[in-house]
């Protein structure tokens, strides 16, 4: 009887070890295989990583920085002074500037210079989502709600052009419009596609080529949530660019198309690929936090289109 009990007893005590690593190892198979909520493997969300792009690119000029993450709030400033104060204090500062100053654009024409896939020039029946529109219509819907019936005759400023496909449509009937772009590939492309815009090369935290209260109305489609733009320094500019009464329009992108035309919400966090709105919602509300310090009035979020969150603010 002593001899049973022992062998059941071992028995039980093998199962009850047993139990956790089984569970543990269904618990692993399902987060190694549900990939629904993903972003697809081949996407350029996936594909072209920012931060992965310029630090290859530092790493190829011996500037290594791997150990940082790029953060929703770390910007190119930050970056900078991580570089040459703490990792390579003994490197030229002007030489360390050119290296991230030429990797951030590389990156940015990696990922944008082409048109690749966009949720915003995709055929709509391709879209999985019922009763949908083009996107300029919520725009155009926008404007009109912000009274700025004569979009055409404004002078417009383009923060993050890119290669000019999204916006082909927008611009066909405007001849005051002024794109700007980090990537000069992405302008030579836009080039082709958007004949009556005047394109320059600037960032956007420094509009060098722009004067002073000469814009009606700047828009940043998609670009104020960028990786390591400096938000606070391009929004300086974008104040100090438009004329009194002019406003910013600007958006956070919430729509991400899988292969077979499912719709992924929200926004995507650095380093991970499921979109989501709770991200997105805490992008937004940053930026408005950040519109108001810097002294921006009427400060409206539209949340009408599937495609996108738009934001509109008007310098006094």
């Amino acid at each position: 009887m002593e001899i049973a009990a022992a062998i059941i007893g071992g028995i039980f005590v093998l199962i009850a070890a047993l139990i956790p690593v089984i569970i543990s190892n269904r618990r692993q198979k399902v987060i190694l295989t549900d990939t629904s909520s993903e972003v697809d493997k081949v996407s350029k969300y996936a594909v072209c990583r920012i931060p992965d792009i310029i630090k290859n690119e530092l790493r190829n000029a011996q500037l290594n920085v791997d150990g940082l993450f790029f953060k929703p709030s770390f910007t190119i400033s930050d970056l900078k002074v991580f570089t040459k104060k703490i990792y390579y204090p003994r490197v030229a500062e002007a030489q360390i500037d050119t290296v991230i100053d030429n990797a951030r654009e590389k990156a940015f024409t990696l990922k944008y210079a082409e048109p690749k896939e966009d949720e915003k020039i995709t055929a709509l029946n391709k879209i999985k989502i019922s009763g949908l529109k083009h996107w300029e219509t919520y725009f155009y819907d926008l404007l009109q709600k912000l009274k700025l019936d004569n979009f055409n005759s404004y002078e417009i400023l383009d923060i993050g052009i890119g290669n000019g496909s999204t916006v082909k449509n927008l611009y066909k009937n405007t001849q005051n419009v002024i794109g700007v772009d980090i990537s000069k590939k992405a302008l030579d492309n836009a080039k082709r596609i958007l004949p009556n815009v005047k394109l320059i090369q600037n960032e956007a935290e420094n509009l060098r080529d722009i004067p002073n209260s000469s814009i009606d109305l700047v828009l940043g489609f998609r670009t104020f949530q960028s990786t390591l733009l400096d938000k606070r320094s391009a929004l300086y500019e974008t104040y100090r660019v438009l004329n009194s009464g002019g406003y910013l329009i600007t958006s956070i992108p919430i729509m991400f198309l899988k292969e077979d035309g499912t719709v992924l919400k929200g926004l995507i966090p650095p380093g991970q690929k499921t979109p989501t709105i709770d991200y997105a919602e805490i992008v937004l509300g940053k930026l408005i936090d950040l519109l108001d310090t810097l002294n921006f009035i009427k400060i409206e979020v539209y949340k009408d289109s599937p495609f996108e969150y738009y934001v509109s603010a008007q310098r006094p």
